[in-house]
C-alpha cells in the first residue's frame, strides 16, 4: 500500500503482520518518548521541540527505513509537521483494523446463523426408557 506524506511515497501494508509486528510496538514507543518529551522540566520551547522531533524521526525510521524522515521533512525542524504525519499513519492503521473487524465480524455472523438454522431441523434423539 502506498502511504503519501509531505509528497513523499512510503510502503506500508496494515494488513500484513511482518509490517503491524514493526508498526504497533513504534507507535507504543513513540507515544511514551512524546509523553516523556513533554513532561520535561520546563526550558525552552525549542528544547522541547527538538526531543518531539527526535521521537517522532525515531519512529518513522524504525517503521519506513532508516533514511524515512530525511526523506519526508527534508531538513525541517517543525514539529507539527511531523506531529500531523504521525497522526496520518496512525489514522490508516485505525481504518485498517477497522476494514479487517467488519469483514470479519461480518463473515461470524454468517457462520453463527448458518450453525444455528442447521441446527434446527434437527431433533434430539429419544431416549430408550426401560
Amino acid at each position: 500500500m502506498n502511504i503519501e506524506i509531505n509528497g513523499v511515497t512510503l510502503q506500508g501494508d496494515f494488513m500484513d503482520a511482518g509490517f503491524m509486528e514493526v508498526l504497533e510496538p513504534a507507535l507504543l514507543e513513540v507515544k511514551g518518548d512524546m509523553q516523556k518529551a513533554r513532561t520535561q522540566p520546563r526550558g525552552l520551547v525549542a528544547a522541547g521541540y527538538d526531543a518531539l522531533n527526535k521521537a517522532l524521526d525515531k519512529f518513522f525510521n524504525k517503521v519506513f527505513g532508516p533514511d524515512a524522515s530525511d526523506q519526508l521533512f527534508n531538513g525541517s525542524r517543525n514539529v507539527m509537521i511531523r506531529m500531523e504525519a504521525l497522526a496520518k499513519v496512525d489514522q490508516l492503521a485505525k481504518e485498517s483494523r477497522k476494514q479487517f473487524n467488519d469483514f470479519s465480524n461480518r463473515y461470524s455472523q454468517r457462520q453463527q446463523q448458518n450453525g444455528f438454522n442447521s441446527m434446527q431441523g434437527h431433533k434430539k434423539p429419544k431416549q430408550n426408557r426401560t
